[in-house]
């Protein structure tokens, strides 16, 4: 088994700690992974075990798993979770490396790579490919109700007997296996006097109060000059997406792979999944 290291990066301009998840040689080119909306790092688990000894880091996002909740004076937007995770990584002192997302994350490491080009040796999406844009006319909507949903918000989180009882419960709202929700579980939950809770902050069950267009999000994929590889599950969200075509079609040094499975490819067929990435990585080094 590929033993992990947790880690905690303090951020003293931001007040809070990005926490997450090492496993390989700290000497190689790290591979940063980020997951999905409302997962933790520990979704990258059984992926991490067929990337050893490679420098496999998996980071918590802001308000998800061990990571601390944003403060209430921000707010989470695709470009706070870019601007904590840039942070994050700069605070490690990685001045390159390889790029993996998830849903959520690989929308975070799509804006990610055309920002910080210069640090991005290759770029690895599953199911996503940046994040949903917005027409300037929906703005407004969109910022009253997050406006009416901020005001009015209360910190309710349900209580659970078990951890098992609570992976059960995010099971049933997902694609996801149970032996992976129990994982997700087991780094995302704490224990109360009165039962089981969980660590994700509920504020990220309230409409970001900003998005992109989708100009703006072809203009940021436009930026994107490393070689990129965009995973997509048959069924899953990506596919049958006419926006995706035309975000895949804006990028340049560009590989597709379609396969059967859920949502939560890393987590069906972690296999083919490193597979793949490794093949890309190591077109990398060849260049």
């Amino acid at each position: 088994m590929n033993q992990h290291r947790e880690i905690a990066i303090w951020l003293d301009n931001y007040k809070i700690t990005v926490r997450g998840k090492a496993s390989g040689s700290s000497s190689s080119m790290p591979i940063i992974a980020l997951h999905g909306w409302l997962d933790n790092s520990a979704s990258f688990n059984s992926l991490a075990e067929h990337f050893s000894p490679h420098n496999f880091i998996a980071l918590d996002l802001p308000g998800h798993g061990l990571s601390d909740h944003l403060p209430f004076a921000s707010s989470y937007n695709i470009l706070s979770f870019v601007e904590i995770v840039s942070a994050a990584i700069n605070s490690l002192d990685i001045k390159k490396f390889h790029l993996l997302g998830h849903s959520l994350g690989a929308c975070v490491a799509t804006i990610l790579a055309a920002s910080q080009k210069q640090k991005i040796k290759s770029l690895n999406l599953i199911e996503g490919i940046g994040p949903m844009s917005l027409s300037a006319r929906e703005l407004p909507e969109k910022f009253s109700n997050f406006l009416d949903k901020t005001l009015n918000f209360r910190n309710i989180t349900p209580l659970y007997q078990s951890v098992n009882e609570a992976a059960k419960a995010r099971q049933k709202k997902t694609s996801l296996n149970l032996k992976a929700a129990i994982e997700l579980a087991e780094r995302g939950t704490y224990s109360t006097p009165k039962g089981i809770k969980w660590t994700t902050d509920k504020r990220l069950m309230i409409p970001s109060s900003f998005s992109l267009s989708e100009e703006q999000v072809l203009a940021f994929i436009k930026e994107i000059d490393c070689p990129t590889l965009v995973i997509i599950a048959k069924d899953g969200f990506l596919d049958q997406n006419t926006l995706i075509d035309k975000r895949i079609k804006t990028l340049n040094d560009l590989k597709i792979i379609k396969i059967i499975g859920s949502h939560y490819l890393h987590l069906d067929c972690p296999h083919i999944i490193a597979k793949s990435t490794l093949e890309q990585i190591k077109k990398t080094r060849s260049k």
